[in-house]
């Protein structure tokens, strides 16, 4: 017993010995003593802190993110400085027999162009002849704002026109003379019957497209337009919309197409 009992002090020592000594070497390299000071990381990163809140606000300031609640449409009212007019169709066609746009009746003189300088001695009346009667374009364009739009009126080629509101609320009717007037635009659409202008269509009594309304515009060209000479086809026009913001709405299409 006395043997057994003195190998297991023996073995115990032993034991310990080992273990003091694994931990004497191996302490020190796991976990060593250096390190930053607690008040120097401290410093640190409230250093980093005011300068990562600096930039931001110097961001802010340059991108004007802090004015963006300004410059969001209210609902209902018009002069929004947000882009809310989208293109949707246009229909340019010097093509005989064919409506523009389907638009009954409404159709140019097929002579390869559109007619502005050339027809100047008669330019009130329906194209129906190479010399008689300035064209027309339509377009429908849609107001995808939150916002109602004035279209007080548009710039073709840099050229001025405005809405016909004289003949605004009369049915849109080429044989008697019931059309826009050269330089000028109306605002149509198909009446639903019983409707009184029924197959015509009718030239709207307001300039004011509701949100998520589409609109579509007959518009003759002025004699003026072309700089002294008419519009070749597949020539560009730039539309320049005036619906009461800071910028135009602008859009380009070519003559003789249809799309």
């Amino acid at each position: 017993m006395y043997i057994l009992n003195t190998n297991k002090k023996i073995i115990s020592s032993n034991t310990n010995n080992l273990f003091f000594n694994i931990k004497k070497f191996f302490i020190p390299v796991l976990c060593p003593r250096r390190g930053v000071s607690e008040v120097i990381s401290t410093i640190l990163l409230l250093g980093i802190t005011v300068a990562g809140a600096a930039m931001a606000s110097i961001y802010i300031q340059d991108s004007n993110i802090a004015d963006v609640s300004s410059m969001m449409p209210s609902i209902g009212s018009a002069g929004s400085t947000v882009s809310s007019i989208k293109l949707i169709s246009y229909d340019t066609r010097d093509t005989p027999g064919e409506d523009l746009a389907r638009i009954p009746g409404l159709q140019n003189f097929n002579n390869g162009k559109l007619c502005t300088v050339s027809c100047a001695g008669n330019p009130n009346v329906q194209p129906t002849s190479a010399t008689d009667g300035t064209e027309f374009i339509v377009f429908t364009i849609r107001n995808i704002g939150l916002d109602l739009v004035t279209l007080r009126g548009l710039t073709i080629n840099d050229e001025s026109f405005s809405w016909d509101s004289v003949n605004a609320g009369s049915c849109l009717n080429l044989p008697v003379g019931l059309f826009p007037a050269p330089g000028t635009f109306a605002i149509v659409r198909a009446e639903s019957p019983p409707a009184t202008c029924d197959p015509l269509w009718k030239q709207l009594s307001s300039n004011i497209l509701l949100p998520g309304a589409e609109a579509t515009l007959v518009v003759k060209l002025s004699s003026t337009l072309g700089n002294g000479n008419d519009l070749a086809l597949n020539s560009p026009l730039r539309i320049k919309m005036d619906t009461e913001k800071v910028d135009l709405e602008t859009f380009l299409i070519i003559v003789g197409l249809v799309k």
